[in-house]
């Protein structure tokens, strides 16, 4: 089983509010109604729960919940039984701690097995880290998209539906990638391998139904240039307290990311799927 990439993942919570929002938020937010990255990414928590089905009472898992930003918004504005599971026992410990969250499991979702079953699975920026530009390159992400796919189904419901926010990079051709496209992956490589969409819909053939795809360029980019406004005008501070090379990696790839963003590089891709029931 390979090993989920680490390099800037698990960070002192604090670091995050500080140049984030509230809930230390690190997925990208929808601004057409919002005028502050707090109302953007609850915009953004809201259409994912629309993609989802979210109802009332539905059991609903985030994987890859993180410090639980999107649990709470489904348990308080939602009222779903709202469960996570993340790998990293800091944010974990966040996301019980959320107004509603009924459980978080602290385990990689490759090791879960969830007692019950889920009427809806919400999942932001996860699959990014579950392969390697290297495998990608020799076509082994598809078995890693597949796993997470079969694995999603056999949690769920007749019915069920699934939300997924990725980082993407729509256009690429793994073996022979553009010049833009390599200096995104030398620039973010060895924390996050950027998902093409239609890998996603080859993977889930016969488990999921694609019913929703929307490539967003302009809320990315506004998103990563507000993360960068609020880092580098506290640099120093976050210097002092996190030390220089933590504040400078992520610095470096949030700047990476927004150049890749605005030439149309890259985007952030929001897809809805419904479950294919057995007959």
């Amino acid at each position: 089983m390979p090993e989920m990439s680490t390099a800037l993942d698990d960070v002192d919570t604090a670091f995050l509010r500080a140049w984030t929002d509230q809930r230390a938020t690190t997925s990208c937010g929808l601004w057409q109604d919002a005028t502050d990255l707090g109302a953007a990414h609850t915009a953004k928590f809201a259409r994912l729960a629309d993609l989802a089905g979210v109802r009332s009472g539905a059991r609903v898992l985030d994987v890859g919940c993180g410090s639980g930003g999107l649990l709470e918004y489904l348990a308080v504005r939602r009222d779903a039984v709202a469960v996570g599971v993340d790998r990293s026992a800091r944010y974990c410990r966040d996301a019980a701690s959320r107004s509603g969250v009924i459980d978080v499991e602290c385990a990689d979702y490759r090791d879960y097995a969830p007692a019950e079953r889920f009427d809806a699975v919400v999942c932001a920026q996860l699959l990014e880290h579950t392969t390697r530009y290297s495998e990608a390159r020799a076509g082994r992400h598809l078995e890693r998209y597949r796993d997470f796919f079969q694995r999603l189904h056999d949690w769920t419901r007749r019915g069920a539906k699934l939300a997924l926010e990725v980082l993407a990079m729509p256009d690429i051709r793994w073996s022979t990638p553009s010049p833009a496209q390599q200096r995104l992956i030398e620039g973010v490589g060895g924390h996050r391998c950027f998902v093409r969409p239609s890998d996603l819909g080859a993977s889930c053939l016969g488990l999921w139904q694609p019913t929703h795809s929307v490539l967003l360029r302009d809320d990315a980019v506004r998103t990563h240039r507000e993360w960068l406004r609020r880092l580098t005008g506290q640099r120093e501070e976050l210097h002092r307290r996190w030390g220089h090379d933590l504040v400078t990696g992520y610095e470096r790839v949030l700047r990476h990311e927004l150049d890749a963003l605005h030439s149309g590089t890259a985007a952030v891709a929001l897809l809805g799927f419904r479950r294919i029931d057995p007959r």
